[in-house]
């Protein structure tokens, strides 16, 4: 008898377990054709049938516990038998079992979810920044070390301080709101109530939270609460503000903000006059204080600005040096996508909040001026999705011409890579440089503002003041035009935003360092600034449970517990892993470390194969972090047998336009490569061209 026990790693966007395993279950069986003219005695034939399905749960390593409850992961299990048909007696049996992870990463269903996941991608991009800083800028020299720090500024800035400001924003609104009803809306006790709210929150985040970045945005609430605070006690009514930081004072902010109602708009220029004086004049208490709060996030994201700047100039002589040189620094890009998709996001919530019934905010107070640059953020998204349908449509014309058996050259390397690099969406010139460009207008509207607030004489200052000015009716033509398009868009691109979000998070997932650790000093953990420096107020000890990978090391953990379970319970002379998308980044960084224990366990002689489809892990994770995830041939574990290895087999299933997963060899000689034709990168288990692949894998047992 020939048991065997196929293990099947999901992707992204799958929504529950057992969808994998059924599907490949049905990929592996016959087609309804080959079945149709089957005379009686041809039925009988040794084919393995469907027998049984068991869906289980099994429990995860007591580290993972929550409020002292074990926690639970599903699996289903397909069985497909072959019995001799006169004495009964089994002859074959194939297991094909789910391991589901994708509860740990999903976006949640409907358009909130979808915000959601936009929400954890802004913040997960930080974790991108850093690990491809340290790949990058990974030498000891003192130039790598300065891009690596400027790097993780740039991304706790936004992180840290920039969030707890608009948390802090966000909170002082609604408790004005709330005490409005009490006849006690914009006074001291809303500040009072907004200042000890805003560092109750920050505090408990900051001795709660394991996460070592959530932490950090909980002492910088606790910092802002007492700027917050400090501000309106000292300076309670219009006066120097902020000028004992910056240098800028109250009224110039204040002249600043009530500027945006301008002649652009309809009304006279007595109208305007009055509107500025109604604006000067509901500009106090705790609006007064909320609009400090907003100079300073401005300081904040120049000082972003620079850091971005600082990296684009290293970077680019970097590539002057050494126009090959690997790996490529995505570092610049990425701050400056991530600065776009939170001002985006400023900009919507602060948009509801304005449009909102009731007048959270006073109508006089215009948020045009403070809110300008979501318009060049907006535009920059669009420039982003534009560069990316050029990309798709130049892919898709290239991969309708082209012959899937001419993509591997087993002597000549450089052209599988070269169409990988065609068609790699991440690296796209279409998507780069509009990231890039992006940053380069962000820093012209900075530098323009920055000017305006000092009062510099910059030559050439008139003509970029136009470029940047947005008047108040522009303001709201444009915003009116962008909402409609992005709520168009979003209704129609649900499903394709969806797909690409999921593939970002679980890239970010993997990605996700939560205690932060600095494996420069060995560190297994980092601690907060204010952590260190008042340890009484800010418990260290919070983040001593999820350190490290922790989301990628429960993954692992649970793919460990199911097959050895599996491997344990079922005894098969044969395991398959197959894989698709990020569930192949699962499956090798799994097979690496636990699957010489899984072959130990197996009965003498068992084999392990491993299937890839769509694998990223070459030409995204290798590629940009290639610090945390070493190349395949520096993996002695997943090597042949015949070299050393634990895997019998290896078989690397893609599609040539497959933008996420490409070839994970070059030359196609460990793991055996299969490019098939176009389609996409989703729904490798549906495809024709993939399904005969799959079955001469899984080798029919033997009678």
């Amino acid at each position: 008898m020939t048991k065997q026990l196929v293990i099947v790693v999901h992707g992204v966007g799958v929504k529950e377990a057992g969808v994998s395993a059924d599907l490949l279950a049905t990929a592996l069986d016959d087609p309804p054709e080959d079945n149709a003219n089957l005379t009686r005695n041809k039925i009988q034939g040794a084919r393995l049938r469907p027998h049984s399905s068991d869906d289980f749960h099994l429990r995860e390593m007591a580290q993972y516990n929550a409020g002292g409850k074990r926690q639970v992961f599903p699996a289903r299990i397909r069985r497909y038998r072959h019995n001799d048909d006169n004495s009964g007696q089994l002859r074959n049996e194939r297991v094909v079992a789910d391991f589901y992870w994708g509860d740990i990463s999903n976006i949640a269903s409907g358009i909130f979810g979808l915000l959601l996941g936009i929400w954890k991608t802004i913040l997960g991009l930080s974790h991108m920044i850093r690990e491809n800083a340290l790949s990058s800028f990974g030498s000891n020299s003192r130039h790598d070390w300065l891009i690596r720090r400027i790097s993780g500024c740039a991304a706790l800035t936004i992180h840290g301080p920039i969030a707890a400001i608009n948390i802090v924003l966000l909170l002082g609104v609604l408790m004005n709101f709330g005490l409005a009803n009490f006849g006690q809306g914009n006074h001291s006790v809303a500040i009072w109530a907004t200042a000890f709210l805003s560092a109750g929150i920050g505090i408990f985040l900051s001795r709660k939270t394991e996460v070592f970045l959530t932490r950090l945005v909980g002492g910088w609430m606790v910092v802002v609460a007492l700027i917050f605070l400090a501000l309106s006690i000292s300076m309670p009514k219009v006066g120097a503000g902020l000028a004992v930081i910056g240098g800028i004072s109250d009224d110039v902010i204040i002249e600043q903000t009530c500027m945006a109602i301008d002649a652009g708009s309809t009304f006279t220029v007595e109208a305007i006059a009055n509107a500025r004086t109604a604006c000067k004049g509901a500009i106090t208490g705790i609006f007064l204080q909320g609009l400090r709060l907003i100079a300073l996030m401005g300081y904040l994201f120049v000082l972003v600005i620079m850091c971005a700047v600082i990296i684009s100039i290293a970077e680019l002589v970097r590539y002057l040096k050494n126009p090959k040189i690997s790996p490529p620094s995505i570092v610049a890009p990425t701050i400056s996508l991530m600065t776009l998709l939170w001002i985006v996001m400023i900009g919507i919530i602060w948009g509801v909040i304005r449009s909102s019934p009731g007048e959270l905010i006073p109508a006089a107070i215009p948020l045009e001026g403070v809110l300008g640059a979501i318009v060049y953020c907006v535009a920059g998204l669009v420039a982003i999705a534009v560069g990316a349908l050029i990309a798709f449509v130049r892919t898709l014309l290239w991969a309708a011409k082209f012959d899937p058996s001419q993509y591997i050259d087993p002597n000549d390397r450089h052209v599988a890579e070269a169409h990988a690099n065609h068609n790699r969406m991440i690296t796209s010139g279409f998507i780069l440089w509009p990231l890039r460009g992006f940053l380069a207008i962000l820093t012209l509207f900075a530098l323009v503002a920055v000017a305006q607030f000092y009062d510099w004489n910059l030559l050439g200052l008139d003509k970029l003041s136009k470029l940047t000015k947005i008047e108040s009716e522009t303001f709201a033509s444009i915003m009116l035009g962008l909402t409609a398009i992005g709520g168009f868009a979003v209704a129609a691109g649900q499903q394709p935003l969806r797909a690409g979000l999921g593939i970002a998070i679980d890239v970010i997932t993997w990605l996700n360092d939560h205690s932060w650790n600095s494996s420069e000093y060995g560190q297994t953990r980092t601690r907060t600034l204010f952590e260190r420096r008042l340890p009484a107020l800010f418990d260290g000890k919070a983040g001593d449970k999820n350190q490290g990978y922790w989301r990628r090391g429960r993954i692992k953990q649970r793919m460990d517990v199911l097959v050895t379970q599996l491997i344990r319970d079922e005894r098969p002379d044969q395991l398959f892993i197959i894989s698709h998308s990020q569930g192949t980044v699962v499956a090798i960084d799994v097979l690496n470390s636990e699957g010489k224990r899984w072959l130990s366990i197996m009965p003498e002689g068992s084999t392990i194969s491993l299937a890839t489809m769509g694998s990223p892990y070459t030409h995204v994770h290798h590629t940009y972090f290639p610090s945390a995830f070493a190349a395949i041939n520096a993996l002695p574990t997943l090597a042949s047998t015949k070299n050393g290895g634990i895997l019998t087999d290896w078989l690397n299933i893609f599609r040539i336009d497959d933008f996420v997963g490409t070839h994970i060899d070059p030359i196609g000689q460990w793991p055996r490569e299969q490019a098939v034709t176009a389609n996409g990168h989703t729904n490798y288990w549906l495809d024709e061209n993939v399904f005969v692949h799959l079955k001469k894998f899984v080798t029919p047992v033997e009678d």
